[in-house]
């Protein structure tokens, strides 16, 4: 990485995810040129992506994740809020069950906005394509890296690039890999001499299933989030209810070692009524659904370290293996 950018100099963040999106913002800071490398259709706005396995989970922006974006894409807040996404006090607007018992409820102060991860991208998306120094690649895979020297180092010269007309090559001063879940980077690494990849793998089988309900208007003045977490290490599955715009309601159930439901939707009920408290089941059972069942797998946690001492660098990787198609 150029630690002074020259006027010509060109950062490449591979992945339109919302960490690429922040990523390349910040990096338009500082290098005149910033292309994001997206395999998917980075514009489309509604339709499926299965690179993103989390998009039919729950999702809420918590408050230092929301501060750092709002700094960095003023305004961004609010043009969630006006899109439809909920702000609910966390000390007041949801009624928590944990530790056997209801939390007390009172108004903290601290508030997290509560949307969809399509809405989130969406507007993140829209916001750094406006940026003049950022140039999107849609639809462009990532094919591998270009390493060139630099003094006793090696370092990233470019990436390898291909979509459906042609390959080439696009140079680079800086990179940053924020292509997720199937990033090989290393791969790469370990290909050009920097490390081997260790990895320390912690079981969890962890799943979980969520459904898209129409809100119930009658519980608007009793809570916001409606949240039910199991009491280890006898119970493990816990759900909630979270608002998503279009007045609706996302709600998810799961757990940890084999304790979540599949896709069908009376077993999603069924795992709804087994939860520590009746409270979600009881809402959800008389709900309108509009939506499937969408579930989700993570048999175990791992973390994939590399260290490089005549480089002088050391990465680490937390992902989940097997991962789901």
């Amino acid at each position: 990485m150029t630690t002074s950018p020259t006027e010509n100099a060109h950062a490449v963040v591979l992945g339109g995810s919302v960490a690429g999106c922040l990523a390349a913002a910040v990096l338009a800071r500082r290098y005149p040129r910033v292309t994001i490398v997206e395999k998917s259709d980075f514009h489309n706005e509604t339709g499926a992506r299965q690179s993103v396995p989390q998009e039919h989970h729950v999702h809420l922006l918590l408050q230092r994740g929301k501060d750092i974006m709002e700094a960095i894409f003023p305004g961004l807040l609010s043009e969630l809020e006006q899109a439809g996404a909920l702000v609910a006090d966390l000390g007041h607007d949801v009624k928590w069950y944990q530790a056997g018992r209801w939390k007390n409820r009172y108004r903290c102060g601290i508030h997290a906005h509560y949307c969809s991860r399509r809405l989130i991208d969406t507007h993140l998306r829209r916001r750094v394509a406006r940026l003049p120094q950022v140039t999107v690649l849609s639809r462009t895979q990532v094919e591998g890296l270009d390493f060139r020297r630099d003094g006793d180092r090696l370092a990233v010269g470019g990436v390898r690039l291909r979509n459906d007309d042609h390959a080439w090559t696009l140079g680079a001063d800086a990179l940053v890999d924020a292509s997720g879940r199937g990033t090989r980077l290393p791969g790469w690494l370990e290909t050009a001499g920097l490390g081997a990849v260790d990895k320390s793998m912690v079981k969890t089988d962890l799943g979980y299933a969520s459904r898209i309900y129409r809100r119930r208007p009658e519980f608007a003045n009793q809570w916001k989030v409606l949240l039910v977490l199991a009491t280890p290490p006898h119970q493990r599955a816990m759900g909630v209810i979270s608002p998503i715009e279009g007045d609706r309601w996302m709600v998810t159930t799961g757990g940890w070692f084999g304790h979540y439901p599949d896709r069908d939707p009376n077993a999603f009920l069924k795992a709804l009524a087994a939860l520590p408290m009746p409270d979600i089941h009881q809402v959800i059972r008389d709900a309108e659904p509009l939506s499937d069942v969408s579930v989700f797998r993570m048999p175990a946690a791992c973390a994939a370290i590399t260290t490089d001492c005549r480089a002088g660098r050391t990465a680490c990787w937390w992902s989940a293996t097997p991962w789901p198609a």
